[in-house]
């Protein structure tokens, strides 16, 4: 019996790194029908935006699609998304704006309340912590759900399995 082997095939390189920043977004963006955005399919940063390495810099989709079709960013200035969608690179979709401008217009479309403090309760928040909580015992939390992201320190204590309280069982009389 003779052992099959499978053919080789060379591993195509991630990237073809002779394109230019514009062919790149071409090639890594697939349009969305609905919305018209051109949705960054690649590498995106922590908070959502997409990136991409050219000549040993990282930069930032969304910007490198302004500057191949309108040129360079003034200073001062960010580029701005009117769809509100982190990953698009679509020129249309974009618009130079100060960060007040941005930060204004955040607020306007209440997309700040997407982080959200975990220990805000009820509209209010707490004065202090409870007295028996040193800050040695506290810790920083993020959670992620959704698109939503909550903040906020917890409390963190050692796990004493004996000091917890079990439920009782009850015998059943037959």
């Amino acid at each position: 019996m003779t052992k099959l082997r499978p053919k080789f095939r060379p591993r195509l390189p991630a990237c073809d790194h002779r394109l230019t920043p514009a062919e790149r977004l071409a090639h890594y963006t697939k349009v969305d029908p609905l919305s018209g955005c051109h949705i960054w399919q690649r590498s995106t940063k922590p908070n959502g935006y997409g990136q991409l390495t050219f000549r040993m810099r990282r930069l930032m989709a969304h910007r490198v699609a302004w500057i191949a079709r309108h040129g360079p960013i003034a200073k001062g200035l960010e580029v701005c998304h009117r769809c509100d969608e982190r990953r698009c690179c679509n020129p249309d979709h974009l618009y130079l704006g100060s960060h007040a401008e941005n930060m204004a217009e955040m607020k306007a479309k209440r997309r700040a309340l997407r982080r959200l403090p975990l220990d805000f309760k009820g509209g209010r928040w707490p004065s202090a912590l409870p007295a028996d909580v040193a800050e040695a015992d506290l810790a920083l939390v993020r959670l992620f759900i959704g698109d939503r992201e909550y903040v906020g320190r917890v409390v963190v204590r050692p796990f004493d399995p004996m000091r917890t309280e079990r439920p009782r069982l009850r015998k059943r009389a037959c």
